[in-house]
């Protein structure tokens, strides 16, 4: 038997299990002798709403589209993630026939001239978006008004989703399919990671008691938590000695606000997703959803608060500004994973040959663009390692490796 640990069970952890699963059960059936493989994902929260509590995944809502970047390979990166998520959302939804997404399309504005004019340099470097582009009198039409953009992006295939309906469906599915295969260790809190000559030795406390559990693998996907883990254990990524910059992992907080849209404004608002220097969904029960920020602070400050909440008030009036009463306002602010050059980690970590220990973090504002894709690549490289050790793994989408490697210099 092997066993194969994962540490954080927000959308890596969770994402993970579900491809490691759906993998091994692809080798059993294709092969004679079955893969005897026993995956625990281990978590310190009580029970999965504690664990979503601080967590992007709490969020009542996550945007998922595609950005305008100069950097064509990360493109061609978060757009094959979303096709992997959509993928996934399509089999989710047919398994429990029940909606995940809603597909309602996206429109992309510049913030500035300035950033226009990137823009439209990008544009002409790269095909990707030419399809998508539109001018004012287009934009005009959707907002209804007019607009300062000369140039925007209308995306077909931008859509949103409830975070934690999707994480419970890939729970549901991964217990539905491998019940005995797969374990959750609610309650229980990573101490000590000690790396072996073969496998990795946790301890675990449970109920203020210690113990320590063996695993062949163990891939850290603890997300916000990822910074205190490593302190604790004195982790680093890649090389130690290397001469170079390294990467670093930090710890910042987003905040979502949501409005309470009264009645007689409700057939004002469009049907898609607006995005400008973060987003503003549909009405959603009605509500509506804008975000995002990214603030060093991670405490309640109250007056960071409020100034987020003014900016996602005012990118929300850019579809509707004619409110002439107090629109009720709550908050939703959680704790993210960022590496220095603001890219997943996602590979092992330590001895780059030898180490049985990973690492899954750093998704940062788009987890769930991505997340999916990742977990397949990192389960198809566990897997073949723990049953075909002999054979080099390949796949078509190692391109993606030097992106989230965490060995790579920035």
């Amino acid at each position: 038997m092997k066993r194969v640990g994962i540490i954080g069970s927000g959308v890596a952890g969770v994402t993970l299990l579900k491809a490691l699963v759906d993998q091994t059960l692809a080798k059993n059936s294709s092969k004679r002798n079955k893969l005897n493989l026993e995956i625990v994902l281990i978590e310190r929260g009580r029970n999965f709403f504690d664990t979503f509590a601080e967590s992007p995944s709490s969020n009542p809502v996550v945007v998922i589209h595609n950005p305008v970047t100069s950097r064509a390979e990360y493109q061609y990166f978060c757009n094959e993630g979303i096709k992997t998520m959509s993928s996934w959302i399509a089999s989710l939804e047919e398994k429990f026939k029940t909606k995940v997404a809603h597909k309602t399309g996206l429109l992309h504005l510049p913030k500035n001239i300035h950033e226009q004019k990137k823009w439209q340099d990008i544009f002409d470097k790269n095909s990707f978006y030419q399809q998508n582009i539109v001018g004012k009198s287009v934009l005009n039409k959707y907002l209804k008004k007019n607009t300062n953009s000369d140039v925007g992006i209308w995306d077909p295939n931008g859509f949103w989703l409830s975070p934690r309906k999707f994480l419970l469906l890939c729970l549901r599915d991964v217990t539905r399919v491998f019940n005995k295969g797969a374990k959750i260790l609610m309650g229980t809190e990573v101490r000590k990671i000690k790396v072996l000559e073969k496998g990795v030795l946790l301890t675990v406390r449970t109920s203020d008691s210690d113990s320590e559990v063996f695993f062949d693998k163990v891939i850290i996907a603890t997300g916000s938590k990822t910074e205190e883990l490593f302190n604790r254990n004195s982790l680093y990524l890649g090389k130690k000695d290397y001469s170079g910059k390294t990467l670093k992992l930090f710890t910042n907080s987003g905040q979502l606000s949501r409005f309470t849209i009264p009645e007689e404004y409700r057939r004002f608002f469009p049907d898609f997703i607006f995005c400008k220097g973060g987003y503003v969904t549909p009405l959603i029960k009605g509500a509506i959803y804008s975000g995002s920020s990214y603030d060093k602070i991670k405490n309640e400050d109250s007056f960071l608060i409020d100034k987020n909440n003014k900016y996602n008030y005012a990118r929300m009036c850019d579809i509707y500004d004619k409110f002439n009463t107090n629109i009720d306002v709550s908050y939703y602010r959680s704790e993210r994973c960022t590496s220095s050059d603001k890219l997943p980690v996602v590979g092992k970590i330590g001895n780059r040959l030898e180490s049985n220990l990973y690492i899954f973090s750093a998704l940062a504002s788009r987890g769930f663009s991505y997340s999916p894709l990742l977990a397949e690549i990192l389960a198809g490289e566990i897997i073949s390692e723990i049953f075909d050790p002999s054979v080099k793994y390949e796949a078509a989408s190692n391109r993606f490796n030097q992106l989230v490697n965490p060995f790579r210099p920035v």
